[in-house]
């Protein structure tokens, strides 16, 4: 199966100091930082330009919930309203991609919402 194959590559690359494979066990746990968030973005990057859709969206959509995840633990309000709308903006483009994608819909939601709620223009 090429998608498993694919799917394994990239779980294994680490162009950052941590894998990508590193990063997501580290943001389930709650545990964010900067080389988190740099592994995200190297990983959607890749399957941005070698991978199927299915992991295009894929990426998009747990960068969208890191984003989340890290404004909704952000004090500063201008740092978490950029989390948020870099989270909005991840979940348009996993929207595009695959239009009614839930996971993609709810975090546009929670994001449009804490900005509501924290302040800052959604």
């Amino acid at each position: 199966n090429s998608g498993a194959k694919n799917r394994a590559r990239m779980a294994t690359l680490s162009w950052a100091k941590m894998s990508y494979n590193e990063a997501l066990q580290l943001a389930q746990q709650g545990r964010f930082s900067a080389e988190v968030l740099k592994a995200f973005k190297e990983q959607h990057n890749y399957a941005q330009k070698h991978s199927p859709l299915a992991m295009k969206v894929e990426t998009k959509v747990n960068l969208a919930a890191l984003l989340l995840d890290m404004g909704n633990a952000e004090g500063d309000p201008a740092r978490y309203s950029a989390l948020y709308h870099d989270c909005i903006m991840y979940s348009e483009e996993a929207l595009v991609l695959r239009p009614g994608d839930r996971e993609s819909i709810a975090n546009l939601r929670n994001a449009r919402n804490a900005l509501s709620i924290r302040g800052g223009a959604a």
